[in-house]
């Protein structure tokens, strides 16, 4: 069972690599940074903007 996602988003993520954990929820329209790390329970607002190599959570 695969512990953790890995995303390629495309809209306002587009082309840029992300990590986000399965228990999370993101609302889009976001901005999340390559490299970034989101865990468990985390919860992203609408137009919230995420820099590079970030972790959320844990």
């Amino acid at each position: 069972m695969k512990e953790h996602i890995l995303l390629r988003r495309k809209s306002s993520v587009e082309n840029k690599i992300f990590f986000v954990h399965k228990s999370s929820y993101i609302d889009e329209p976001v901005e999340i940074g390559e490299g970034t790390k989101i865990w468990h329970f985390s919860h992203i607002l609408p137009n919230t903007k995420i820099g590079n190599n970030c972790i959320i959570g844990q």
